[in-house]
């Protein structure tokens, strides 16, 4: 970095001038400016604000295009949430203000006599935070993907919104926070209430609400909408938390003792263990490793060392690679007998969920390796879709394409792990019947001649569609009303030889969505324990969705396998010659026996348990098909449709709640007296504000409770004295007006509301300050007095 010189000449003002106009000498990052402004004691621009750092990163954030950024604190949240520290205050009074930034919640903590801790991942972050506040400790760390290595009994924070940095800060925060400890946030709001994905919806049952509340004023030039929140850990959480650190404590005084100790690093030990003790994971998802590749990074660590261990976990008498296989490999090559490695424990699920998400994340990774990782995520740790797309970091239609390969059947994955046809066609040619495309690859891939290998995406989908798209024999509808349609290309053939091609996309697809809805309808009814499913890869029509619930139909996510399909006989008149007849008969007999064969095998798995029927709805036509039955995964049937039935409940509930919404929110409402029920709902949303020194009022005495659950609030609406409501309504007025001073009126009314109750000591206070405004004001006068008789004196005589 250059050294920074004192500037000469004309200073711009901040507001879009600053960034804009500067000389190439001028400061230019907010570290440079606080740099300046230490060295210099003035800043490099004109500005007028208070917190002038705050301005300085948002002109500089608009410069560089962000403008929906919750990277900082406003001010008067940030004193509202050191504010709501008091309550919580630690024996050492030590506060870690995770993500720091550029320090706007360190500054409040401070000045509330705290003593802060800070960590962010920015550098330049940590640095502003040293050279602005020296008073307190700071550390670069990044949180994502980590534990933390000790515990606090208070945390604050304004951790990134973006959705993958905070589900990961959640995770950190489930491990970071004491058993008794509490964490002040600023998050989006209403984001303790998520339902998805899977793994934010694991962190959030680890932490108890205690208390949420507004914002005092919205984020400069964001969209954000967020609100205040204290949490503290589960009472389940806290026990499964110190069950996993016994198991651990016990299996590291086994492990010790048998390795030699080589450093530390962030709180883990890592130790060199013997290359012949470790062995790889079978579960790994790359199976080919290019010798190159691992000859160039076998040279590199002979010559750097190894940057990184490996992680192992106990398996037998010695280890199994969790990962860092490449690594392991590299050091075998270079003839080494030990390699650093750290050393978890880790169940075998949780071993299959670290590979996969770990090598998903490779760019080397074949396109079926990495379908397979996403299926197995799917079908073992019951990952969504929506999952997967926040642990690999990919976009949903990036996943359902590569989804859609496992419905290519072996001809065509094994042209595609061997870069025989791009991938391209490999997705193409998974929109296809398993059927169908055996008959594209005996037609057009089996041979050299006519061979499709070499031709260009947009040529081979434009080929297959012709083919073997709105075939109106593919489809199982009714199509009487097809044969004198003017969109069927057999209406205008003088003697069609088959039902002909439709021409209108929008009438077939009606006429499909009718024909699935009407054909589940009647298989459900028929057979109630079959699950009516779609494959992760397809997307569901919104029609037939819609009418699938309003018919009480259930779709559910998983990979179905089809019912092979019975071969067609020959006909003799379509052969040349006899002999050309004679052959294709002998192989049809063939392929009839293989077809039986297959279906007493599938029987006899479906009596045995192994596998079950549901009616498949992502494919052209509905039809029968059947899933592998997991063990461990799937309920017993009775607890299947208690489960399911609930989650229809849950589901209807909350449709209908967000369709009231909407009616509520577009609806002008009447403006008649408030009813009973009203009135009773008005107090329900007051009680979020009840102080806990008022719960013995309520019949809570536990002095441990922090909060009332719904369920509690509800019992007491509905038991409610004229002195408890009074009460609330009280204790209501006085958490909002305490809240919101600042405004003049406001702040007068507060002294109004406390006169009612506290008369004598409320003027007390108010002829304190009256006598402190009363000395002021006489300073005042006399300055004024002053000022006017120099005035006078200056007039000159006329």
């Amino acid at each position: 970095m250059n050294t920074i010189k004192k500037i000469e000449g004309k200073k711009y003002a901040l507001n879009n001038s600053y960034f804009k106009n500067r000389k190439h000498n001028y400061p230019d990052t907010i570290l440079d400016i606080v740099k300046y402004k230490k060295q210099f004691g003035e800043l490099p621009f004109d500005c007028t604000a208070f917190n002038w750092l705050y301005e300085a990163m948002i002109e500089r954030q608009k410069r560089h295009g962000v403008q929906n950024s919750q990277y900082l604190t406003p001010e008067k949240t940030a004193a509202q949430i050191a504010e709501l520290t008091n309550n919580f205050l630690p024996k050492d009074n030590l506060v870690l203000d995770a993500c720091c930034g550029t320090g706007q919640l360190t500054k409040c903590l401070l000045l509330n006599n705290l003593n802060v801790i800070g960590f962010d991942n920015d550098p330049d972050m940590v640095e502003i935070c040293k050279l602005s506040y020296p008073q307190a400790k700071f550390e670069l760390y990044d949180f994502r993907d980590k534990e933390s290595g000790r515990y606090y009994d208070l945390i604050v924070s304004n951790p990134p919104h973006e959705q993958k940095d905070i589900i990961s800060f959640f995770g950190w925060l489930s491990s970071a926070l004491s058993d008794e400890g509490r964490a002040v946030l600023l998050i989006p709001k209403d984001y303790m209430n998520k339902e998805r994905p899977k793994m934010l919806v694991e962190y959030l049952k680890r932490f108890d609400m205690l208390h949420r509340e507004d914002i005092l004023e919205p984020f400069y030039h964001t969209k954000w909408i967020c609100e205040v929140c204290i949490v503290g850990l589960t009472e389940a959480y806290r026990d499964e938390r110190l069950n996993k650190q016994k198991i651990n404590e016990k299996n590291q005084i086994i492990k010790e003792p048998n390795l030699k100790e080589n450093r530390l690093m962030e709180a883990e030990k890592v130790f060199l263990v013997g290359i012949d003790q470790i062995s790889p994971n079978p579960e790994n998802s790359r199976k080919k490793f290019n010798q190159e590749e691992l000859n160039e990074l076998a040279h590199s660590i002979k010559e750097h060392g190894l940057l990184h261990p490996i992680t192992l976990r106990g398996k037998g008498d010695g280890y199994e690679i969790v990962n860092g296989e490449r690594r392991y490999r590299a050091f075998k090559l270079n003839g080494e007998t030990q390699i650093p490695a750290i050393i978890r424990e880790y169940t075998d699920e949780q071993i299959l969920e670290i590979t996969l998400v770990e090598n998903i994340n490779r760019e080397n990774l074949t396109s079926i390796e990495e379908s397979d990782a996403y299926q197995k995520l799917m079908d073992v740790r019951g990952y969504s879709i929506e999952d997967i797309c926040y642990k690999s970091g990919k976009n949903e239609s990036y996943i359902r394409k590569r989804l859609r390969l496992q419905r290519l059947i072996d001809e065509f994955r094994n042209l595609l792990e061997k870069d025989d046809i791009m991938l391209g066609i490999g997705i193409e040619t998974a929109k296809y019947s398993k059927t169908i495309q055996k008959q594209i690859y005996k037609e057009y891939f089996s041979h050299e001649e006519n061979n499709w290998k070499e031709l260009g995406l947009k040529d081979f989908t434009e080929r297959i569609e012709k083919l073997y798209t709105n075939d109106l024999s593919k489809f199982n509808f009714e199509k009487s009303e097809c044969e004198k349609c003017q969109f069927n290309t057999a209406f205008y053939e003088l003697f069609p030889e088959k039902s002909g091609r439709c021409t209108n996309n929008t009438c077939l697809q009606e006429k499909k969505s009718k024909f699935t809805i009407n054909f589940c309808k009647v298989v459900s009814e028929k057979y109630p324990e079959i699950s009516v499913c779609i494959a992760p890869y397809d997307k569901m029509n919104d029609t037939v969705n819609n009418d699938m619930k309003e018919i009480g139909v259930d779709i559910r996510t998983m990979k179905a396998e089809e019912y092979p399909e019975k071969p067609l006989p020959p006909v003799q008149n379509s052969y040349k010659s006899d002999q050309e007849y004679k052959a294709a008969l002998e192989e049809y007999t063939i392929e009839e026996m293989s077809f039986y064969k297959e279906m007493e095998e599938l029987e006899e798995k479906e009596k045995s348990g192994k596998i079950k029927k549901v009616i498949y709805v992502g494919d052209n036509n509905p039809g029968i098909r059947y899933v592998e039955v997991i063990k461990g995964k799937d309920l017993n049937p009775l607890e299947n449709l208690q489960k399911q039935d609930q989650e229809n409940k849950t589901a209807a509930t909350r449709n209908a709640a967000k369709e009231v919404s909407s009616l509520l929110q577009n609806s002008e409402i009447n403006n008649g007296q408030l009813s009973v029920f009203e009135d009773e709902l008005l107090i329900f949303m007051m009680l979020d504000y009840l102080d806990k020194k008022y719960f013995p009022a309520f019949g809570y005495t536990d002095e441990k409770k922090d909060v009332l659950t719904a369920d509690e609030k509800y019992k007491i609406i509905k038991t409610l004295t004229a002195e408890q409501k009074a009460l609330v309504y009280r204790n209501f007025l006085i958490k909002n007006l305490i809240n919101h001073t600042g405004h003049n009126l406001r702040m007068m009314l507060l002294i109004e509301f406390s006169k009612q109750h506290f008369k004598e000591k409320t003027m007390d206070i108010m002829r304190k300050h009256t006598d402190i405004y009363n000395q002021k004001y006489q300073k005042i006068q006399k300055q004024l007095e002053t000022l006017k008789d120099k005035a006078e004196k200056a007039v000159p005589a006329i």
